[in-house]
Protein backbone atom coordinates (compact mmCIF):
# COMPACT_ATOMS: atom_id res chain seq x y z
CA UNK A 1 0.00 0.00 0.00
CA UNK A 2 1.24 3.48 -0.87
CA UNK A 3 2.24 5.73 2.07
CA UNK A 4 0.01 8.73 2.64
CA UNK A 5 1.36 12.13 3.65
CA UNK A 6 -0.71 14.67 5.53
CA UNK A 7 0.05 17.43 3.02
CA UNK A 8 -1.95 15.43 0.46
CA UNK A 9 -5.07 16.24 2.51
CA UNK A 10 -4.42 19.99 2.48
CA UNK A 11 -6.68 21.87 0.08
CA UNK A 12 -3.89 24.32 -0.71
CA UNK A 13 -1.58 21.47 -1.74
CA UNK A 14 -4.30 19.93 -3.92
CA UNK A 15 -4.97 23.26 -5.64
CA UNK A 16 -1.22 23.83 -6.06
CA UNK A 17 -0.84 20.35 -7.60
CA UNK A 18 -3.61 21.09 -10.12
CA UNK A 19 -2.11 24.45 -11.02
CA UNK A 20 1.39 22.97 -11.31
CA UNK A 21 0.02 20.37 -13.73
CA UNK A 22 -1.60 23.09 -15.86
CA UNK A 23 1.64 25.08 -15.91
CA UNK A 24 3.58 21.94 -16.85
CA UNK A 25 1.28 21.34 -19.83
CA UNK A 26 1.72 24.96 -20.83
CA UNK A 27 5.50 24.52 -20.57
CA UNK A 28 5.23 21.55 -22.96
CA UNK A 29 3.63 23.91 -25.48
CA UNK A 30 6.43 26.43 -24.99
CA UNK A 31 8.96 23.63 -25.62
CA UNK A 32 7.28 22.97 -28.99
CA UNK A 33 7.96 26.62 -29.86
CA UNK A 34 11.62 26.13 -28.82
CA UNK A 35 11.19 28.46 -25.86
CA UNK A 36 13.07 26.08 -23.59
CA UNK A 37 14.19 28.61 -20.98
CA UNK A 38 10.65 29.94 -20.54
CA UNK A 39 9.33 26.39 -20.26
CA UNK A 40 11.97 25.42 -17.71
CA UNK A 41 11.29 28.48 -15.55
CA UNK A 42 7.53 27.94 -15.67
CA UNK A 43 7.91 24.29 -14.63
CA UNK A 44 10.26 25.20 -11.78
CA UNK A 45 7.99 27.91 -10.39
CA UNK A 46 4.98 25.61 -10.75
CA UNK A 47 6.66 22.78 -8.85
CA UNK A 48 7.78 25.22 -6.18
CA UNK A 49 4.12 25.67 -5.26
CA UNK A 50 3.58 22.07 -4.19
CA UNK A 51 7.11 21.39 -3.00
CA UNK A 52 7.18 24.25 -0.51
CA UNK A 53 3.77 23.38 0.93
CA UNK A 54 4.84 19.75 1.31
CA UNK A 55 8.28 20.59 2.72
CA UNK A 56 6.88 23.11 5.17
CA UNK A 57 4.27 20.66 6.40
CA UNK A 58 7.10 18.42 7.59
CA UNK A 59 8.53 21.13 9.82
CA UNK A 60 8.50 20.86 13.59
CA UNK A 61 7.83 24.59 14.00
CA UNK A 62 4.79 26.54 12.84
CA UNK A 63 6.86 29.64 12.02
CA UNK A 64 9.04 27.58 9.71
CA UNK A 65 5.94 26.13 8.02
CA UNK A 66 4.65 29.67 7.54
CA UNK A 67 7.95 30.61 5.86
CA UNK A 68 7.54 27.75 3.39
CA UNK A 69 3.96 28.85 2.73
CA UNK A 70 5.30 32.34 2.03
CA UNK A 71 7.81 30.95 -0.49
CA UNK A 72 5.02 29.02 -2.19
CA UNK A 73 2.89 32.16 -2.37
CA UNK A 74 5.79 34.15 -3.82
CA UNK A 75 6.18 31.46 -6.49
CA UNK A 76 2.56 32.13 -7.43
CA UNK A 77 3.45 35.75 -8.09
CA UNK A 78 6.38 34.58 -10.23
CA UNK A 79 4.00 32.37 -12.20
CA UNK A 80 1.55 35.26 -12.63
CA UNK A 81 4.31 37.56 -13.85
CA UNK A 82 5.50 35.02 -16.42
CA UNK A 83 1.96 34.48 -17.68
CA UNK A 84 1.47 38.23 -18.18
CA UNK A 85 4.78 38.54 -20.02
CA UNK A 86 3.94 35.54 -22.22
CA UNK A 87 0.61 37.20 -23.05
CA UNK A 88 2.38 40.45 -23.94
CA UNK A 89 4.73 38.51 -26.22
CA UNK A 90 1.75 36.90 -27.93
CA UNK A 91 2.68 33.43 -26.71
CA UNK A 92 -0.58 33.00 -24.80
CA UNK A 93 -4.08 34.28 -25.38
CA UNK A 94 -5.87 36.52 -22.92
CA UNK A 95 -8.40 33.76 -22.24
CA UNK A 96 -5.63 31.28 -21.32
CA UNK A 97 -3.91 33.80 -19.09
CA UNK A 98 -7.10 34.98 -17.38
CA UNK A 99 -8.01 31.44 -16.36
CA UNK A 100 -4.55 30.72 -14.96
CA UNK A 101 -4.36 34.09 -13.21
CA UNK A 102 -7.68 33.32 -11.57
CA UNK A 103 -6.24 30.00 -10.33
CA UNK A 104 -3.14 31.85 -9.03
CA UNK A 105 -5.27 34.42 -7.23
CA UNK A 106 -7.50 31.80 -5.60
CA UNK A 107 -4.52 29.77 -4.41
CA UNK A 108 -2.71 32.87 -3.15
CA UNK A 109 -5.71 33.86 -1.05
CA UNK A 110 -6.15 30.34 0.30
CA UNK A 111 -2.47 30.10 1.26
CA UNK A 112 -2.74 33.43 3.07
CA UNK A 113 -5.88 32.31 4.90
CA UNK A 114 -4.31 28.95 5.77
CA UNK A 115 -1.18 30.68 7.05
CA UNK A 116 -3.25 33.00 9.22
CA UNK A 117 -5.35 30.08 10.51
CA UNK A 118 -2.24 28.04 11.32
CA UNK A 119 -0.86 30.95 13.32
CA UNK A 120 -4.02 31.05 15.43
CA UNK A 121 -4.38 27.28 15.66
CA UNK A 122 -1.88 27.02 18.50
CA UNK A 123 -4.02 29.20 20.73
CA UNK A 124 -7.37 27.82 19.62
CA UNK A 125 -6.75 24.08 19.58
CA UNK A 126 -8.91 22.26 22.15
CA UNK A 127 -7.19 18.92 21.50
CA UNK A 128 -3.96 17.69 23.07
CA UNK A 129 -1.21 17.52 20.49
CA UNK A 130 0.34 14.23 19.52
CA UNK A 131 3.94 14.24 20.83
CA UNK A 132 5.16 12.48 17.69
CA UNK A 133 3.59 15.06 15.37
CA UNK A 134 6.30 17.15 13.73
CA UNK A 135 4.04 20.20 13.35
CA UNK A 136 2.55 21.74 16.50
CA UNK A 137 -0.72 22.76 14.84
CA UNK A 138 -4.20 21.62 15.71
CA UNK A 139 -5.53 19.45 12.88
CA UNK A 140 -9.14 20.41 13.59
CA UNK A 141 -8.36 24.14 13.42
CA UNK A 142 -6.72 23.61 10.02
CA UNK A 143 -9.66 21.72 8.60
CA UNK A 144 -7.94 18.35 8.66
CA UNK A 145 -10.07 15.39 9.58
CA UNK A 146 -7.21 13.00 10.22
CA UNK A 147 -5.22 13.99 13.36
CA UNK A 148 -2.25 11.75 12.52
CA UNK A 149 1.29 13.14 12.42
CA UNK A 150 2.46 14.81 9.22
CA UNK A 151 4.84 11.94 8.57
CA UNK A 152 4.09 9.17 6.14
CA UNK A 153 1.32 6.95 7.36
CA UNK A 154 2.19 3.36 6.59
Amino acid sequence: MRPHFRFEDLEIWQLARNLAAKLHLLADELDKKRLYRYAEQLRAAGLSLTNNIAEGSGSTHSKEFQQFLNVSRRSLFEDASMLLVFETLGLLSRVEVDGLLSDCDTLSRKITNFKDASHLALALCPLPLCPSAPLPLCPSALGLNNPQPLQAIV
